[in-house]
């Protein structure tokens, strides 16, 4: 930015600062832009989100911003100047008096990307490696191991990318492949605990089809978004055909190319990815009806919701107890968080993130049936 721009420029705040009657300027997300009818005409309600607050600003049609809004794409960064305005009705929120995108030249103002867009906890590099090592490691069959390798293989570019979502679970760049290598390590120990348990099934719990369905139950959502900012945004195809049927047609292709691909695995393998979502009402066309696609449809459940708790503590914030988060949309209630541990205390207990995530403790593989005291000693009785 110029000379003259920052003589001009107001002062630079975070947007939980933000008071009635005082100005102020930030750098912040365009997270929604919802436009709206009212007796004055088209008006823009635009949600403009930092590290600390998302804040309302409405954009009124005799506004001298309202042309550019038009023009605001969600999920990129802007430097807005502003006014606070208190409202009885919506609480804190921003007249705006000017908005730009924010530059790789304004952080010489203080813009720092990586605060206002979130980061995944493992560098998608590290967490795709992790996800090529158990398919080697698990996938016996060769043919479904070479369909998964050729997958990664073709798509590679745009899977370490990708969001995992618009706006719920791990909807940051690289949350996709730590979506999926979570998913993928916890669907791979359920499946040998199982396995373990059950070793008497005929035929056996397949931990390798586990694996390959919970590496590829995501990779339709390469076609149903697409980056756009930060985040991503829905494509026209993933509106009207959904992640789940384009996945298993990247699956469906894949097999054909591979000569005398099994047609019971290919079988297997389509229908955990169709059902993984578990419910119809969720998006799946079918519902689980193997071992190994429950499986996988509880492991991508929990990885999810798991993250959406997570997020919800740091994104909301916590009431006044300090204990409980404000009401967090995806699950329409508040969560429990419980007492904080104290900085200090929270110092010496602290664990590598890294270290803890890439720790491989696996089960015993047992191929043979459990005995009922085996079972009842592990329940303690």
């Amino acid at each position: 930015m110029n000379t003259t721009a920052r003589k001009n420029a107001t002062a630079l705040i975070v947007l939980a600062d933000a008071r009635h009657g005082q100005t102020g300027s930030a750098f912040a997300v365009l997270d929604r832009k919802d436009r709206k009818e009212s007796t004055r005409g088209p008006f823009y309600i635009c949600h403009f989100k930092d590290e600390t607050e998302t804040l309302s600003a409405p954009v009124y049609g005799d506004s001298p911003l309202f042309e550019a809004a038009e023009g605001w794409v969600e999920k990129f960064a802007y430097y807005i100047q502003f006014k606070g305005e208190q409202s009885q009705s919506y609480g804190m929120q921003l007249k705006l008096t000017s908005a730009r995108l924010a530059t790789e030249d304004d952080r010489a103002l203080g813009y720092e990307p990586e605060r206002l867009f979130e980061q995944p906890r493992i560098p998608p590099e590290k967490a795709l490696a992790t996800i090529e090592k158990i398919c080697t490691d698990k996938i016996k069959d060769e043919k479904l191991l070479a369909l998964v390798e050729n997958v990664l293989a073709r798509l590679r570019t745009e899977f370490l990318r990708m969001p995992a979502a618009q706006g719920m679970h791990h909807p940051f760049l690289g949350g996709l492949v730590e979506h999926v290598r979570s998913v993928t390590r916890v669907a791979a120990w359920l499946g040998e605990h199982y396995d373990h348990y059950y070793g008497d099934l005929n035929p056996r719990i397949d931990v390798g089809l586990i694996v390959a369905s919970a590496v590829l139950h995501d990779i339709g959502k390469l076609f149903e978004l697409e980056i756009q900012g930060g985040g991503a945004r829905y494509t026209t195809r993933g509106r009207l055909i959904g992640h789940i049927v384009m996945g298993r047609d990247v699956v469906r292709e894949a097999a054909a190319q591979i000569e005398g691909f099994p047609e019971e695995t290919l079988l297997r393998l389509e229908h955990s990815i169709l059902s993984h979502h578990g419910k119809q009402e969720f998006g799946s066309p079918v519902l689980p009806s193997t071992i190994e696609a429950f499986i996988l449809s509880a492991a991508d459940d929990l990885d999810a919701k798991i993250n959406e708790i997570v997020r919800g503590f740091e994104e909301h914030g916590v009431d006044q107890t300090g204990l409980t988060s404000k009401k967090v949309f995806a699950f329409g209630r508040t969560l429990y968080r419980g007492v904080i541990t104290p900085p200090d205390a929270e110092a010496d207990t602290q664990v590598d993130a890294d270290a803890a995530v890439d720790a491989d403790v696996e089960p015993e593989v047992r191929h043979e049936p459990v005995p009922v005291s085996e079972v009842e000693s592990d329940l303690g009785e």
